[in-house]
């Protein structure tokens, strides 16, 4: 069948551009044609401005102490660019939600999913009209709809909910990511939500390996460090690797939304697309992050890894979520715990039978819905 897919494909962000990939591979490797639809409105692409132009001064001030590396900066987003162009089937772009009734109905069936494309206040999504979220809530077409792994985020009301769920109604498949965004879906529209696997689990390290050609040999240990946070929460977190880094190895670090010059054992690497994000992560001896995507791709690529958590990790529902259905939750760690036992970061390997089930359940779920 002719399958089109909208989510979140071309954000300059690892993890949304990885796991639109992924699903697009894993329905392909079921035996249908798939599209990605590439809706690009322009408050998704101010989103990802080396100057963001959102009002918000705090993000200002952050893109503005990064110019010593706008170049560099402007060389990953061409490698983001390179790297959709290159590895994902496009429709024409589509800038208005208007423009997509034009392919109402040149598919069997229109997936949404995954990420957080239900949730009003995704960076790209927060400040602009519902108009532009309608067509991740498939409102341009009366065939037949489902979602995989699509998610409202942690901050989505009720009044929301109630906004979107006229829409979510008409979906005859409905999945989500997690299992509290699943139960709230199924309370809501008193229907059954099944829970499945971020897309970017669909496919195994060796998938990713063999894919894209990534060579295993690193010529020296390194810690990786990935962080979506800003200066003074970065800077806080290298100090405490810093303390932690009992081997002093090189720490190579990733910060979109930081920068801090090279400096002792820091590496800064900047201008990094998502094939040489999993180059770096899969040579890395540590990983060591505060963002979700990072943490799934550790424990795929069966890294040793710690995963930051602000405060109470049960408060961060996504990593909590997945990690505890792994019985991996002791890798979540508060950042700046005192007299830290590095031997927690060690990943045995243990939880790979039951992700591999996980696994099974989510493509089992796709492959139905799409029949």
């Amino acid at each position: 069948m002719k399958i089109a897919l909208i989510t979140f494909h071309a954000p300059y962000n690892y993890g949304s551009c990885l796991q639109a990939y992924a699903l697009q591979e894993k329905i392909k490797e079921l035996g249908h044609d798939v599209d990605i639809i590439n809706y690009r409105f322009d408050g998704q692409k101010k989103a990802y401005r080396l100057i963001r132009n959102n009002g918000n001064a705090a993000d200002l001030i952050k893109d503005l102490l990064q110019i010593p590396v706008f170049r560099k900066k402007k060389q990953r987003a061409r490698m983001f660019e390179k790297f959709i162009a290159d590895n994902m089937n496009l429709t024409v772009e589509y800038q208005d939600p208007s423009q997509l009734s034009n392919i109402a109905y040149d598919y069997d069936i229109f997936v949404s999913g995954s990420d957080q494309i239900w949730n009003k206040h995704a960076n790209e999504l927060d400040k602009v009209d519902w108009k532009f979220m309608h067509p991740y809530l498939l409102t341009f077409t009366n065939k037949k709809k489902i979602s995989y792994a699509s998610s409202i985020g942690g901050t989505t009301n009720e009044e929301i909910m109630q906004y979107m769920a006229p829409s979510i109604r008409k979906f005859s498949f409905l999945s989500a990511r997690e299992k509290q965004v699943a139960d709230r879906l199924a309370m809501l529209l008193k229907v059954p939500v099944d829970t499945v696997l971020d897309p970017t689990l669909l496919l195994n390290k060796d998938d990713y390996i063999n894919r894209f050609d990534i060579e295993e040999n690193p010529k020296e240990k390194y810690i990786f460090y990935y962080s979506l946070a800003g200066i003074s929460t970065v800077k806080k977190h290298l100090d405490w690797i810093d303390g932690i880094n009992i081997n002093n190895y090189k720490v190579i670090i990733n910060t979109p939304y930081a920068w801090f010059p090279d400096h002792g054992t820091h590496k800064n690497i900047v201008a990094i697309g998502p094939i040489e994000f999993l180059r770096i992560l899969n040579n890395a001896e540590c990983i060591i992050t505060d963002s979700y995507h990072g943490t799934l791709f550790s424990v795929n690529f069966k890294k040793n890894f710690l995963t930051l958590c602000k405060s109470d990790a049960k408060s961060d529902y996504r990593k909590n979520d997945i990690l505890g259905k792994l019985g991996l939750t002791n890798h979540m760690v508060n950042e700046f715990t005192n007299g830290f036992d590095t031997s927690v970061a060690i990943n045995n390997g243990e939880y790979c039978n039951h992700l591999s089930e996980l696994r099974n359940r989510s493509i089992e779920y796709l492959k139905t819905a799409l029949q």
